[in-house]
């Protein structure tokens, strides 16, 4: 059963990315020596900077497809990868480790962040965007962190996190998709279906298995983080509590400004596309930019 749900999705994801094509979104295939990583990509009529998006663990670029679509219009261009092992990435030849995951996405990064771009990630995607602002200062025009993970924790809590993603049954994929969402969508019971299928991959549970305490954030890496910075934080996340928005908030530089909307949760864009992008349009528009004419 858990391979045919796993494929079920698949076939979804599949879907969504051709009706993302017919709207003009292409998929493009960056090729690395731990194997090829995926990304979505749409140029844009508008002038704000070109943003990348970066999704979370077991998520994929096409549940940005919505955002994409309604950014493209306000900027340059707007990309979406797909990490390491999720939606049609390849699983790196060396495995889910950090350091292979990283590995691949630092050789890719030299084709996703060709030119200055604002990194948009959520949960796993804002600690990999900082990673990459980290390595890639010149290249991050500015950070946009929606409830960012790597929050420096105790073990017992970090098992406490991850065991969230061993969905061996219904009530508790049920249980994340309520803690993941703000009040009534009318999306659950689909999303619950499509979140327990995504987190039964095999190359997602190699993952989940192989988080250690090191591949977290310190607080040293955050305050040297010099670009502009946006923390966006709902109000209603139940998958990171306040003590990680209390990390972020006090180790960030003094510069960031921090959002905490009310009736959002870990992943806002699920509760309401329009009230998730206002703010970050805003924060976009008031950034030092420059038409680039992007091929």
């Amino acid at each position: 059963m858990t391979y045919l749900r796993v494929q079920a999705m698949r076939f979804v994801d599949w879907v969504r990315r051709i009706r993302l094509r017919l709207c003009g979104i292409r998929l493009r295939t960056i090729h690395t020596s731990q194997g090829r990583l995926r990304m979505l990509e749409t140029k844009g009529s508008g002038t704000l900077p070109p943003t990348l998006l970066i999704h979370g663990l077991s998520a994929s670029a096409v549940d940005w497809g919505p955002i994409m679509l309604r950014l493209r219009k306000q900027c340059q261009r707007v990309r979406a990868i797909e990490l390491p092992g999720h939606g049609t990435s390849d699983t790196p030849v060396d495995g889910m480790g950090h350091d292979a995951m990283r590995a691949m996405l630092f050789e890719a990064s030299s084709v996703f962040m060709d030119c200055p771009q604002v990194l948009v990630g959520n949960s796993l995607g804002g600690l990999t965007a900082v990673r990459l602002a980290l390595r890639l200062p010149e290249k991050t025009s500015a950070l946009v962190l929606v409830s960012p993970g790597g929050t420096p924790t105790t073990q017992a809590e970090l098992d406490q996190i991850l065991d969230r993603f061993q969905m061996d049954s219904w009530d508790k994929a049920a249980q994340f998709t309520s803690a993941l969402l703000a009040g009534h969508n009318k999306k659950r019971p689909d999303l619950t279906w499509g979140i327990r299928g995504r987190a039964n991959r095999p190359s997602i549970q190699e993952l989940v298995a192989q988080i250690r305490m090191e591949d977290l954030l310190s607080a040293e890496e955050l305050s040297d983080l010099q670009m502009p910075i946006l923390l966006y934080w709902g109000q209603d996340d139940e998958i990171l509590n306040a003590q990680h928005l209390n990390f972020y908030r006090a180790s960030l530089p003094t510069h960031t400004e921090v959002l905490t909307p009310a009736g959002m949760g870990h992943a806002p864009f699920l509760d309401s596309n329009r009230r998730f992008l206002e703010p970050i349009v805003d924060f976009c528009s008031r950034l030092p930019h420059t038409d680039q004419r992007l091929g």
